[in-house]
């Protein structure tokens, strides 16, 4: 990663001219306050009209602004590495329970309609993601648009069913993750790359359009389970600094330790440990951007009695050593285990917000820092 963001957006050299979309430089100047609060390289390629490749590689350095529209239709993220949390909302409603991001998931939004959203990540984390956009017109045309309309939340993917807002989720496919992960480290200069990136492009849409028609069956929590593993969440969250074992949480929340661990990871999309860490490095870090605590204060109020071992974990979360984060004085407060309400950032449905549309001619464009 530099300390530059390169953005580029364009139709496949092969392919027929379209009508222009947004550029993503606007884009981002509206949704997170220019292209100097992140850096790495966000790519934007028309495969099909109504049909985007989107690649993101990026590590936010700057504060996560008000959330932004999420256009009518179908975006899938294959996540490769990052964490946080998105929700979205539609006119009217509260904001919908968050959505969690790990490393090694996949995400589906569908809308019927526009509706706003938001995202938050970890500061100085990265987020690297192949991205499949496609609008209502060629979802339609593949007859993806009435399985989508009718998912609900009786389809085995359903995380959130709303009125007009579907979202799926499910630990990558094996076939899915390495097409992703090729396409992710796909240089863009010669030529022929360009079939290359269709090519992928139209093997994950394939793929992603059997796990819609014929989803696997995805085990989850007991219904029984449910209030429980949302106690035992809350309780990590209010009590980071405890000595947690998967015995004694288990024995708080009511329940026993196979199905602590299970439910935990189906229902929220981590581990209770990863979860546990992720609080406490949270925590730490706003103590020490917001309130001056010193590193060793911060790592012994989360329960780190090793400072070492909690700067190890802290510069692996945020890509910062805590002493760095330290000195650049009143950054950007880590973000919250679930979005305040009002709150907001780019959209659930993908890394950076926008309709998904046409366009023609090539648009590259590099941001220094």
């Amino acid at each position: 990663m530099t300390d530059e963001l390169t953005l580029e957006e364009r139709a496949l050299r092969h392919a027929e001219a379209t009508d222009i979309l947004p550029m993503l430089e606007a884009e981002l100047a509206a949704r997170l306050a220019g292209p100097q609060t992140m850096t790495g390289a966000c790519r934007r390629l028309c495969i099909r009209p109504g049909f985007d490749l989107g690649l993101y590689d990026i590590t936010l350095t700057g504060e996560m602004p008000d959330g932004g529209e999420i256009s009518a239709g179908l975006t899938v993220t294959v996540l490769l590495e990052g964490a946080g949390q998105s929700w979205v909302r539609q006119p009217g409603r509260a904001a919908s329970r968050p959505i969690p991001y790990a490393g090694g998931m996949t995400y589906f939004c569908f809308c019927q309609e526009a509706v706003t959203g938001g995202m938050r990540l970890p500061r100085r984390s990265r987020f690297r993601a192949a991205e499949l956009r496609m609008d209502l017109d060629f979802l339609r045309g593949l007859g993806l648009l009435e399985p989508l309309a009718g998912a609900g939340r009786g389809h085995p993917l359903t995380h959130i069913a709303l009125d007009s807002v579907w979202i799926g989720l499910l630990p990558t496919p094996e076939r899915l993750a390495t097409v992703a992960a090729m396409l992710s480290r796909l240089p863009s200069t010669r030529p022929e790359g360009d079939l290359v990136l269709e090519r992928g492009a139209l093997d994950m849409l394939f793929t992603c359009a059997g796990l819609i028609r014929q989803p696997p069956v995805l085990a989850g929590p007991a219904p029984r389970d449910l209030e429980a593993l949302h106690q035992a969440r809350a309780l990590l969250s209010a009590r980071p600094e405890e000595p947690w074992t998967i015995a004694a949480l288990a024995r708080e929340a009511g329940l026993t330790e196979k199905r602590l661990k299970l439910g935990f990871r189906q229902r929220f999309g981590v581990t209770v440990n990863r979860f546990l860490q992720q609080v406490r490095l949270r925590t730490a870090h706003r103590m020490i951007t917001e309130d001056g605590a010193s590193i060793t204060e911060a790592a012994l109020a989360v329960g780190y009695a090793n400072p070492s071992h909690f700067a190890f974990l802290f510069r692996r979360e945020y890509g910062a050593p805590p002493s760095q984060v330290a000195r650049a004085g009143a950054a950007t407060p880590a973000p919250p285990d679930r979005p305040l309400a009002g709150s907001g950032a780019p959209h659930a449905g993908g890394v950076i917000s926008g309709s998904t549309g046409r366009r023609s001619g090539s648009r590259t464009a590099r941001t220094a820092r």
